[in-house]
């Protein structure tokens, strides 16, 4: 009843969001003059509604759709789309809130699915940069690195990337929970294999099944009686954002990386490598698995993939790498 309710809630704030800006009634092949994510929203549900009819808009295949065209690229016809860009930004905000929800009361057992519905979204309304102001960000970008000193037990690359390939197209439960939008919980899993142990919360077994906290990083399984399987985590060992506030105030590395070419000159295994659109939020996480002298592999959750090459990723993209010590 609980999940119910914050989704009738969440349902009306969604509609009052898009009903009072106005959006393209189909998908054409101009973009308007002032594009809001509303009208990049309208022109890309539209063009999967006619290319993908099995596609429902708000499901779990769309956001996997959103998520494979977001990373990689993979329907070439959609890129072509005069709108892509401003498509794409959209596409990373809906991604980037969907999984600000993994943990939520809706989806933490490791049966249950992430909310992926429209519902879950309150979108801002304002204009897209134009493709061009795109670009122009992205060459003017400044690439930089940030340092830190581990205080904690050594870190072994070799050890988390090993875990990544064995874990890259399954799932380890119940040692750790199941969500449909992994990808952090991934990472921060072989984070751990590689040798970095949980930071608790002094009170974490009395706390929520998910506490928000950057300042502390950690999953705890036990039983119970129904579901049999429960957990306690933080949000930094589950959520894209939080993960990195934790590893950068706790020793990590931080390498921003505007193109693909430089990402496969910085990176290196067992690196964390993080994701956004040019003109978006950061909306996932991977771990470099395998390769050398800028032929470099990932791992993934949320549409898994696994030692696949970083050349496929989508120059679309931003990336920032978090080396952990």
């Amino acid at each position: 009843m609980k999940s119910k309710s914050r989704l009738i809630s969440l349902l009306l704030t969604f509609l009052m969001t898009f009903t009072s800006i106005n959006v393209v009634s189909a998908y054409s092949e101009s973009t308007p003059a002032s594009t809001s994510l509303g009208d990049a929203k309208n022109m890309l549900d539209n063009y999967i509604t006619s290319e993908y009819p099995n596609i429902t808009i708000g499901s779990e295949e769309y956001y996997s759709y959103l998520m494979d065209q977001l990373t990689i690229g993979s329907d070439n016809s959609l890129a072509n789309k005069p709108w892509y860009n401003e498509a794409m930004v959209y596409a990373n905000e809906y991604v980037a809130k969907v999984n600000d929800t993994v943990g939520s009361d809706d989806q933490h057992d490791e049966e249950s699915a992430v909310v992926f519905s429209d519902a879950a979204l309150s979108m801002p309304t304002h204009s897209i940069v134009s493709k061009n102001e795109l670009a122009n960000a992205k060459e003017q970008k400044n690439i930089g690195e940030v340092t830190g000193v581990s205080p904690f037990a050594a870190y072994s690359p070799s050890k988390a990337a090993s875990y990544g390939v064995n874990w890259a197209l399954t799932y380890n439960t119940p040692n750790f929970p199941k969500y449909s939008s992994d990808c952090t919980n991934f990472v921060s899993q072989c984070v751990n294999a590689g040798g970095k142990s949980f930071k608790y919360h002094p009170n974490y077994k009395n706390l929520s099944a998910v506490y928000s906290t950057t300042s502390y990083w950690y999953s705890y399984h036990y039983l119970s009686w129904q579901p049999l399987h429960q957990y306690k985590e933080s949000t930094s060992f589950i959520r894209v954002n939080d993960f990195y506030t934790y590893w950068k105030n706790h020793g990590a590395s931080i390498i921003e990386c505007a193109t693909v070419s430089t990402l496969q000159k910085k990176v290196k295994v067992g690196d964390i490598v993080q994701l956004r659109n040019v003109s978006g939020s950061w909306y996932h996480s991977v771990i470099i698995t395998s390769g050398s002298n800028g032929n470099f592999k990932y791992s993934a959750h949320s549409n898994n993939r696994k030692n696949e090459s970083v050349n496929k990723l989508s120059s679309g993209n931003y990336f920032r790498i978090i080396r952990i010590k």
